[in-house]
């Protein structure tokens, strides 16, 4: 299987790094207010961009995990910078639901699936131990017990009644490969104080609820792929965290 060495799907617009931002604040404040620099910067969404991704395949395999119930670190990302407010989170997954098995199931919808995805936070201890270069090129699955180990504290969903992880993007049954994009704002939970976070029956996406509220300067962000139920695979193609702040 030949896989692109390029993003085919890269957009058209260019995104601004944390310095091209401090210019464009640095030029306004010759002759603006502070204040309405800021004001100016944020209704123009003038947002620094970091990014962390993978393009090469994955193959999650139920029948290879205990209980055939699977569940692979794919994609952790860079830590998110001090003196920064998150505002946007975008996930982008080129995957799909691979059956092996006779195992079908009874599905509601097409995205009630047995393959999808799952994101959570990753928290420094006090003295955390450097992240694995396998853990950041994804050339190897790590798991949160290995991350425990050096100093790496997995979050999940504090709010969801069942301390699951968010959901992020399900497969589609029976289809081909799909690239998902799910973009999750900071301001998505319009102030709810519990609930439990479910996919949408028409996309395959989860809200993300509370996420960006729940992290804090120097967490990082992970993506998990999971597969259930022997004969399941989930094929990953590639894989792509971006994360937009306000500086």
């Amino acid at each position: 299987m030949e896989l692109p060495l390029r993003d085919p799907y890269s957009e058209s617009n260019a995104r601004l790094s944390y310095r091209d931002v401090a210019e464009v604040r640095h030029m306004f404040l010759f002759k603006l207010p502070y204040e309405l620099v800021d004001i100016i910067l944020e209704e123009a969404q003038c947002w620094a961009y970091t990014s962390t991704e993978c393009y090469s395949f994955h193959s999650i395999r139920a029948s290879s995990s205990p209980s055939f119930n699977a569940s692979h670190i794919i994609l952790i990302s860079e830590p998110i910078p001090d003196c920064s407010k998150v505002k946007t989170i975008q996930f982008r997954i080129h995957s799909q639901e691979f059956k092996t098995g006779y195992f079908t199931g009874r599905f509601r919808n097409p995205y009630d699936s047995y393959t999808w995805f799952e994101a959570s936070i990753l928290r420094p201890l006090d003295l955390p131990q450097p992240l694995p270069q396998s853990a950041m090129s994804t050339n190897h699955s790590l798991n949160a017990n290995k991350l425990m180990e050096l100093g790496w504290m997995e979050i999940a969903n504090p709010r969801d009644g069942r301390n699951r992880r968010w959901p992020v993007q399900a497969n589609a049954t029976s289809a081909p490969s799909k690239l998902h994009h799910v973009t999750w704002g900071s301001m998505d939970d319009a102030g709810k104080t519990l609930f439990d976070d479910e996919w949408d029956s028409e996309t395959g996406q989860g809200p993300g609820l509370g996420f960006i509220e729940t992290l804090r300067a120097g967490d990082r962000i992970i993506l998990l792929g999971r597969a259930l139920f022997a004969g399941y695979e989930n094929h990953v193609f590639s894989t792509k965290i971006e994360i937009a702040c306000q500086t």
